[in-house]
């Protein structure tokens, strides 16, 4: 990358007076042969091993005739694998990493020279183990891996649960980031001169590599790996082999100086966009096509309500002739190539510094300063009588070449062997294969929430309305107008990095790292990783007194932005699907951004909101379910934890997309997740809701906590099944004897309700089951009951100092029983009086099977028993109370009453033939349903 000359920011001068502090410390006569021993030296076992401790193990050649191993952390020594740990796992600090390991090399005493030789060394069997496991190399035809990823012993390493859960490629996640963030660092070491960046191999064995010849490499070994995918005998496995390898190559680029390698470098892209990320490349992420989409096709058509109408109306009048495609959401490769491609080719504005983003450019090595002996006949400097010069720190040493495979003795690397081999001219003497199952933790989707920045012939004042909003924020218009595309992905990528690398972890011992609160103010350090918006030669000098707000301002923008778009593709809340990552994990994102608004009260709250309020007018209804879904349980929780601090204008204008008798919506599903979800969130449900969070009178508590209407009365018979069931205490099995037996039929002779088709769903033909039913769930009736009597006394009080009335909260805690425990009741209750349930259904299939014409399914008949429990349970539990909901379909399935099946035909809604909405969770409860089914296949297997 091309930098300004001269040009050093202020933080990078201090941290180079620090590594030269600490520099000296190290080299000094008295410490050095504590801290830079070495080899030998390090016998005693008290060297800081990390993780690249277990390199002997973790290297081990499958083969019985593998040669033998040799302890990289013992021969490099504890600085140079300290230095190697820290630059793979510290994504924010690798330049210093980098100057440090030049300002060792440079004062070491003669002693323990070849201190940079040490690094790059360590670094490269580190990576080559890292490729390995990384691509999941296995031997052909088995399971053993090539790498055995069990001996690493660092603290900071995943426990096993982290490493086996998810999908079960934690390892390969990590390793994934340890090889790009040690690329990234050989390539500042490459600026510095320590590692040679041009100079090209005389072969292609995959040793004596410069630095632009191992990225060759890499690039030769995803093109042969992305061809081999496309031929008729290709597989999965090497295709996603393609993609990883393009995106450790790209990712590198941009830390190299392009101004000296640039032509090798369009050669290097122009292979991987030919290859591996052209116009062949299908994301998973492609809008309505790929399985991890987070936009579908196009936007679901929402119809306006009353008060919206006029509104959206303008809003389509003003569109008109607009013929530009829906938002678009490409995943981190596209976008990294995007970036790459301009900074390699930057626009003429540009020349100077293509990225505000300073990581790129920050070289603190050219702070430090070594002594030289001034000659003989040289005269005194400045009228001073020193003998030794202060002269820039330079690596005098012959750039060091790079062996990545090794040779047959060591092997370090045999995945890149295998990929050469794809393309012939290579034999695959290991006998392994790649198997890289999936890209999850490693790539993702990206969602641009807010407005693209201006190009350079749009014009400033093209849209009055717009400008006025931007007025009112002027941090949004520095974030729309002053970062480009390339600070906004690298911005994000970094997001993500640090979301990865600082994730809070608890290892086998028990022992705990890290917290959410400091993985937020690891992101906001990124403010500190910004230039100014444009560099000029005023500029320029103003750098050292620019204020590190005013450089950074709007990057909460970019933060929030960054954090939305990976909450809404994270995994799956409720519906047993795991997350690969970290940063896939939902309530981890939350806590993060929640952190972050305490963090910096008076700048992320408001870009929340704005980010919130966008979406809700653009985004909404292209999301797919899930990432709607993931959208709205995590405002839920924001509020919940932020006392329910939302503009009232929001939940107004959100209020005619859920009114009564409005079509079902996009937007308004969402606004019924989120009250729904903090209802949830509660103990006191969607009491603490109406009373605390939405506005007085507000047409949103009927609308979504008042939707049902009123219950007639119980009938004699049923009020004596609930003094059965909940009062007598009788025993399930006289209550069974007594629900099958003639005397309660003769009392429910009188059923008003004519089954004209003589279907098998009719409620008619269940009323047995339906009593049984009803009984069971009579607590939560009651519940349901005492909630909305309270909801309507709140929502009909004018004032919040009504509102606040202590004795609403007394009517709370008197209508409540302290030793009642709703949940457990029903879950305990299912279990119990489930030969009831089973009795009640046996009888009313009897009965329809006797007065039947024709022959009757008992499969068929029983399923439609089993939908209309289902169908009991939904009309009783409240809407709000998804917890209650999930766990009473989990314990029918468990205790058998229901089938997976039957579980799927209800929400899919398929045993109904007149028109009906499915149910907005209807991906949660057809995920309950497969993994009951599986888990139960699985149990018989066992057993």
């Amino acid at each position: 990358m091309k930098h300004a000359a001269g040009e050093v920011r202020p933080v990078v001068q201090a941290i180079g007076r620090n590594i030269q502090d600490l520099v000296e410390v190290l080299c000094s006569p008295s410490n050095s042969g504590l801290f830079l021993r070495f080899g030998e030296d390090t016998a005693d076992g008290n060297a800081n091993t990390d993780d690249a401790e277990g390199m002997e193990d973790s290297n081990a050649n499958m083969d019985a005739s593998s040669p033998k191993q040799v302890d990289a952390a013992t021969k490099a020594g504890p600085l140079a694998t300290l230095i190697h740990s820290c630059a793979t796992n510290l994504p924010l600090q690798t330049p210093s990493y980098a100057a440090l390991t030049l300002g060792v090399e440079c004062t070491a005493p003669s002693s323990h020279a070849g201190f940079a030789l040490r690094c790059v060394e360590l670094g490269i069997k580190c990576l080559g183990r890292d490729l390995d496991m990384m691509l999941d190399c296995r031997l052909v035809g088995t399971e053993s891996k090539v790498v055995n990823d069990s001996q690493e012993k660092d603290e900071g390493e995943r426990c096993h649960a982290e490493k086996t859960g998810g999908y079960g490629n934690g390892s390969q996640i990590d390793a994934y980031y340890r090889a790009k963030f040690m690329l990234r660092y050989l390539a500042h070491l490459a600026n510095i001169g320590i590692v040679s960046c041009k100079q090209q191999p005389n072969n292609n064995d995959g040793n004596n590599l410069s630095l632009l010849g191992l990225l060759q490499l890499l690039v030769q070994c995803a093109c042969n790996a992305a061809s081999s995918a496309a031929s008729s005998s290709g597989r999965a496995a090497l295709r996603r082999t393609s993609v990883i390898l393009a995106s450790l190559v790209l990712s590198t680029i941009p830390y190299l100086n392009l101004e000296d390698v640039n032509n090798m470098v369009v050669d290097l892209l122009e292979e991987l966009e030919t290859h591996v990320v052209g116009q062949s490349y299908s994301s998973d992420y492609e809008p309505g096509v790929g399985w991890q989409a987070i936009l579908l096709n196009g936007e679901l058509d929402d119809q306006a309500g009353e008060a919206t109408a006029e509104d959206e109306e303008d809003d389509d009048d003003d569109d008109e002739g607009d013929d530009a495609p829906a938002p678009s959401c490409a995943d981190t490769l596209q976008d990294l190539l995007r970036t790459v491609r301009k900074l390699v080719n930057p626009s003429p504005q540009n020349q100077v510094r293509p990225s505000r983003f300073a990581l790129l450019g920050d070289a603190p090595w050219k702070t430090l300063k070594s002594n030289a002996t001034t000659p003989d006949n040289m005269e005194d400097v400045e009228g001073g009588t020193s003998e030794e010069l202060t002269v820039p720190m330079t690596y005098m040493g012959e750039p060091l070449l790079l062996d990545l495979v090794g040779s047959d003795e060591e092997k370090h690397c045999k995945c890149v062997p295998y990929l050469l081999s794809l393309g012939g001219g290579f034999s695959n003497e290991d006998n392994i294969e790649v198997n890289c199952r999936l890209l999850d933790g490693i790539l993702y989707g990206r969602l641009a929430i807010f407005d693209a920045p201006p190009g350079p012939d749009e014009e400033e004042n093209d849209d009055e309305d717009e400008e006025d909003a931007k007025e009112s924020d002027p941090n949004l218009e520095c974030y729309v107008k002053s970062y480009s595309l390339i600070d906004r992905f690298f911005l994000s990528d970094a997001i993500r990095d640090v979301l990865m690398c600082h994730r809070p972890m608890v290892n086998d011992a028990g022992a705990d790292r890290s917290t959410a609160k400091e993985v937020a103010e690891q992101i906001w350090m990124l403010s500190h990783l910004c230039h100014p918006e444009s560099l000029t030669e005023e500029s320029e000098g103003e750098i050292s007194s620019s204020n590190a707000s005013d450089v950074s301002k709007g990057i909460e923008y970019g933060i929030v932005e960054t954090l939305l778009s990976l909450i809404v593709q994270s995994a799956p809340r409720c519906c047993n699907v795991p997350a690969s990552s970290a940063v896939n994990q939902h309530l981890y994102l939350a806590r993060v951004l929640l952190e972050l608004t305490k963090l910096k009260p008076s700048l992320v709250p408001r870009a929340i909101v704005l980010a919130i309020s966008g979406m809700f007018e653009d985004f909404i209804p292209s999301l797919t379910p899930v990432a709607r879904e993931n959208l709205a349980t995590w405002l839920a929780i924001h509020l919940a934890n932020t006392d329910y601090q939302w503009p009232k204008s929001f939940w107004d204008h959100w209020a005619p997309y859920v009114a009564s008798g409005r079509t079902r919506n996009s937007r308004g599903d969402f606004v019924t997740i989120v009250l729904h979800s903090m209802a949830g969130l509660s103990s006191d449900g969607a009491v603490a809701i109406v009373k605390d969070c939405l506005p007085p009178k507000s047409p949103l508590v009927r609308s979504v906590f008042l939707t049902t209407t009123e219950e007639s009365s119980t009938s004699a018979a049923e009020d004596d099944l609930i003094d059965r069931f909940w009062n007598a205490s009788h025993d399930p099995d006289s209550i069974r004897q007594f629900i099958i037996s003639d005397e309660f039929t003769s009392d429910m002779t009188a059923i008003e309700d004519e089954n004209e088709d003589h279907s098998m769903f009719h409620r008619s033909v269940w009323w047995r089951t339906g009593m049984a039913t009803r009984a069971l769930l009579h607590s939560i009736s009651r519940e349901k009951a005492r909630v909305a009597r309270l909801v309507e006394r709140i929502s009909n009080q004018v004032g919040n100092a009504v509102r606040d009335d202590p004795m609403i909260s007394d009517d709370l805690k008197d209508e409540v029983d302290p030793t009642e425990d709703v949940l457990t009741d029903i879950s305990d209750a299912i279990f119990r009086f489930k030969p009831v349930i089973l009795a009640a259904l046996a009888r009313d299939a009897d009965a329809y099977d006797s007065i039947a014409t024709g022959r009757v399914d008992d499969d068929q008949l029983l399923l439609a028993g089993e939908v209309f429990i289902l169908d009991q349970f939904e009309n009783v539990i409240p809407s709000w109370d998804s917890v209650t909901h999930n766990v009473s379909i989990e314990s029918l399935m468990k205790s058998k009453i229901v089938s997976p099946v039957a579980v799927a035909t209800w929400t899919l809604r398929f045993h109904n033939s007149s028109p009906r909405v499915i149910s907005p969770q209807w991906w949660k409860c057809v995920s309950l349903a497969v993994h009951s089914a599986i888990t139960s296949v699985e149990g018989h297997l066992l057993t």
